[in-house]
């Protein structure tokens, strides 16, 4: 199974003031976007093959009731859940049930595949939730890169830093068992340390890495 990276994802405070920090670091960032019956809200930086989420928390009760939890992941600091996403693209004809479950968003349409969520980051919620999206029926993995994106104004992929795209991703967490994961996430490492932490590295013309939050940072390639 060949599969690209689609975004990552960080879970920031529940008033999100942390998408000020990455906007006054020279990242356009989309409108804010929200997940009816996931209980989370969301602000993105796009580039055209990829995007960076900032995820917060907004409606608890509908988080507690949905079977990703994601109140928990939010919660991480009391939980020891992983606060990080690792959104991946390919087309899966038959996905085999022992890697991955299926979820259709409450949000989704009918035109798009069900998601499908590795069970080994369900299982060892320690790790970063890994979870595959598939292309509308009939299209291509292309159709999925915001370049793509009809509804995405071309304005949205231009960055006053000159960000162009997610270069890679490392990844530490207390707890790693589970992992490596197959498929493995292109890009993307992961090691042990005493912390949660996350950083994406870019390719830009920042000079200084930025700390969006305590456990995650925004760096030059």
């Amino acid at each position: 199974m060949h599969v690209e990276l689609d975004h990552v994802f960080s879970f920031v405070s529940e008033d999100a003031h942390e998408a000020q920090t990455v906007a006054d670091a020279g990242f356009t960032l989309g409108p804010p976007g929200r997940h009816p019956g996931q209980g989370t809200a969301n602000r993105s930086a796009f580039f055209a093959d990829t995007y960076l989420e900032l995820i917060h928390l907004v409606a608890r009760p509908e988080a507690e009731t949905s079977v990703l939890r994601l109140d928990r992941r939010s919660d991480f600091a009391l939980t020891g859940h992983c606060p990080f996403g690792i959104g991946l693209r390919a087309v899966v004809p038959d996905p085999d049930p022992a890697l991955f479950e299926t979820y259709r968003p409450p949000w989704g349409t009918p035109d798009y595949p069900p998601m499908l969520l590795h069970r080994t980051s369900l299982e060892h919620p320690g790790l970063p939730i890994v979870f595959v999206s598939q292309p509308p029926h009939g299209a291509t993995v292309d159709a999925m890169r915001p370049r793509a994106w009809r509804s995405l104004p071309a304005t949205h992929l231009a960055h006053p830093c000159g960000a162009t795209g997610i270069a890679s991703v490392e990844l530490t967490v207390p707890d790693a068992r589970g992992w490596p994961i197959v498929p493995p996430p292109p890009h993307v490492t992961l090691r042990t340390g005493p912390r949660f932490h996350l950083t994406v590295r870019l390719a830009c013309s920042m000079r200084a890495p930025v700390e969006v939050a305590p456990w995650f940072t925004l760096a030059p390639a």
